[in-house]
């Protein structure tokens, strides 16, 4: 793995947890926003995660 490969999986690891901080606290201001930033935050991980996969199985 190249030191870029590794940053990028670092960040992509980092994004779930740190996004779903940031949707807690919207939650503070407006619970709606709070859930939308949530399932964005989860779409986006779970797309990176796929097509990481499917990266690495060709």
């Amino acid at each position: 793995m190249t030191p870029g490969e590794a940053a990028a999986r670092t960040r992509r690891i980092l994004f779930g947890p740190v996004g779903f901080v940031a949707a807690m606290v919207v939650a503070l201001v407006s619970p709606r926003a709070g859930y939308a930033v949530y399932y964005i935050v989860l779409f986006a991980y779970i797309f990176t995660a796929a097509r990481d996969r499917s990266v690495i199985g060709h």
